[in-house]
């Protein structure tokens, strides 16, 4: 007890609750993916990328809309559930501290870049899995697990549609991504803003 509050201690802290929850997700098909998450409508979108690639930048536009909802800025748990691909928030945000404990079902894959436009293009499911392996948590010394989350990625881009977005690192990028997804052109065409 510190100044009349309770703290409990958790030993399960990072990274080790991260380790525990790679195994967990592997086991019932899912992983951890390095990626910011939105929830547009009930319906979720990811954002993998590597540090530096704009995760919280983007976040950061999506934050004070009142159309989006940020699930995370840093790292969302995806897995299938009933036999929908979910995605949610995790207990592990990134610069912008965004870490919301609530799931939808996955609807896109947007693998971003800076750009000096907004442009948002489909991506067939090898080139996606080749983008995803690197932000997926997978425990390589373990050949089992490795197998499974391997598969469930495999899955993963054999259901959900996979894009590239490019966009320039404004506000207008969240307006951009938004329309595209209201009008269901990023399931269907290619978007360009110049």
């Amino acid at each position: 007890e510190k100044d009349g509050a309770v703290t409990v201690f958790n030993p399960l802290r990072y990274p080790l609750d991260q380790l525990l929850m790679m195994y967990a997700l592997a086991i019932e098909g899912g992983a951890i993916i390095h990626a910011a998450g939105i929830n547009i409508e009930g319906k979720g979108y990811i954002f993998p990328g590597r540090s530096g690639a704009g995760k919280s930048t983007l976040s950061r536009q999506f934050r004070d809309r009142e159309d989006a909802e940020v699930l995370s800025d840093d790292r969302m748990a995806t897995r299938i559930v009933n036999g929908t691909i979910m995605t949610y928030g995790t207990p592990w945000p990134g610069e912008e501290g965004i870490a919301l404990n609530k799931g939808v079902p996955l609807a896109g894959i947007f693998f971003m870049s800076h750009g000096d436009r907004n442009v948002i293009a489909e991506i067939s499911p090898q080139n996606a899995v080749e983008k995803l392996m690197p932000v997926v948590s997978v425990p390589w010394y373990d050949p089992e697990m490795t197998s499974k989350i391997l598969a469930f990625c495999d899955e993963l881009v054999s259901n959900i549609p996979a894009f590239e977005l490019q966009f320039k690192p404004v506000v207008e990028a969240a307006d951009f991504f938004v329309e595209s997804v209201s009008l269901n052109k990023a399931h269907s065409v290619s978007r360009r803003q110049n």
